[in-house]
This record gives C-alpha cells, sequence and structure tokens, in this order.
C-alpha cells in the first residue's frame, strides 16, 4: 500500500495511527506542532502519552515479535529506563509504580 506519504508512509500508516498523530512527515507543520506539544508536556511533567498512537493490533503484533526474537537478546543488569534525565521526576510523580522485582537469576 502507497499513501501519500510515499513508501514510507505505507510502512508507518500500517502500524500509526496518521489522521490523529501526523508523523509520516516530520517537517509538516501538523507533526512540528504535535512535537512541540508533546516536548512541551514531557518537560512539564516527565511524561508524554499519546493514545491510540499504535493502530489496533498493533501493540500485540509488535509484543509477539519481540517476543520471537528474546533469544537473540543480550541481557545487562543495572537500571536504567528510556527518559533519562527525566527519571527522577518519574519516581517522584508516581512512586508506586517503581519495579521492586528482582532481576531473575541466572
Amino acid at each position: 500500500m502507497v499513501d501519500e506519504h510515499g513508501a514510507a508512509g505505507a510502512a508507518i500508516s500500517g502500524l500509526v495511527g496518521l489522521a490523529r498523530y501526523p508523523v509520516a512527515d516530520l517537517e509538516s507543520p501538523q507533526a512540528r506542532a504535535l512535537i512541540a506539544e508533546s516536548r512541551a508536556r514531557l518537560e512539564a511533567t516527565g511524561i508524554c502519552s499519546l493514545p491510540g498512537f499504535l493502530r489496533p493490533g498493533v501493540a500485540a503484533r509488535l509484543a509477539a515479535e519481540a517476543a520471537a526474537l528474546l533469544p537473540l537478546a543480550h541481557r545487562q543488569d543495572h537500571e536504567d529506563i528510556a527518559y533519562g534525565r527525566y527519571r527522577d521526576r518519574l519516581d517522584s510523580f508516581r512512586p508506586s509504580i517503581r519495579c521492586t522485582t528482582p532481576a531473575p537469576s541466572a
């Protein structure tokens, strides 16, 4: 399927709800506005939620794909999160969600 965004847009349109989140062309005014709003939310609260970003069923497909690749994964035993400098803020917002589960033994 090729849409108005070309081949890359066709691939992303199967994953992302582009009507709500116009990220196929990151230079477009709509995408730039979304990026600015998202950055502002992240800076203000330490988290940016994008409900409906993935199209229905996509998360389950991606989880299955990741599970299938798990045997190829490399494990490192250290605590880290994807949000880097926002870690302290995340902990202060929702201390009840901090992970206290010990890593499985090798």
